[in-house]
C-alpha cells in the first residue's frame, strides 16, 4: 500500500470509532469480562473430556445432507434438530489446557462455539425464509416473492429469534 492508502485507513479508522462511540450503547466491560471468566472457569475444569473435532465433522455432514443446495421444512428442522444435539454434546466438553497465552485449543474451541451459533442462526433464518432466492432454493417453496424478504436475527437471554421484513 502506498503512503496515501495507509494515511485513509488511519483516517477512516478513527473517524468510525469515534462515530461509534459516540452512537453505541453503553457497554458493561466488567461485566462481560466476569461473564468470560466463569465460562473460561467452566471449560477449564479439572476433568478432562474429548475434544470437538468429531462434533465438527458431523455438523458439516448435517449441513450439507440438511441445509445444501434443495432443502426443505423437514430437512431444515431436521439440522435443527442436528444442532441442538451437538451444542449439547459440545457444553459437556473441557479443555486440559488452561493456559490463556498461545492456546491453540481454546482459540479452535472457541471458534466451533461460534460455527455453531452461525449454524443455528443459518437454520432459523432458513426455516423463516418460505421462498427460493438464489443459492436458497427450498423444495416446499419454488418461487421467489418479487418483494423480497430481510431476516433479522436478534439474540434475547439464551435463543435465538428471526423475524422476517419486507
Amino acid at each position: 500500500l502506498g503512503g496515501n492508502s495507509l494515511l485513509e485507513i488511519v483516517h477512516f479508522g478513527r473517524a468510525v470509532v469515534s462515530k461509534i462511540e459516540k452512537t453505541s450503547l453503553h457497554v458493561d466491560v466488567k461485566k462481560h469480562q466476569k461473564i468470560a471468566e466463569q465460562k473460561l472457569s467452566i471449560l477449564f475444569k479439572d476433568k478432562k473430556s474429548d475434544t470437538f473435532f468429531g462434533l465438527r465433522t458431523d455438523l458439516g455432514k448435517e449441513l450439507f445432507k440438511n441445509a445444501g443446495i434443495f432443502r426443505d421444512k423437514n430437512s431444515l428442522e431436521n439440522l435443527d434438530k442436528s444442532i441442538d444435539d451437538i451444542q449439547s454434546k459440545f457444553d459437556k466438553l473441557t479443555i486440559s489446557d488452561t493456559n490463556l497465552e498461545d492456546n491453540s485449543w481454546l482459540i479452535s474451541h472457541l471458534k466451533f462455539a461460534n460455527s455453531l451459533s452461525v449454524a443455528k442462526t443459518l437454520v432459523l433464518s432458513a426455516l423463516k425464509r418460505e421462498e427460493s432466492r438464489g443459492a436458497h432454493f427450498r423444495n416446499d417453496f419454488q418461487k421467489s416473492d418479487e418483494v423480497g424478504l430481510h431476516s433479522y436475527v436478534e439474540k434475547k437471554k439464551n435463543s435465538l429469534h428471526v423475524r422476517m421484513e419486507r
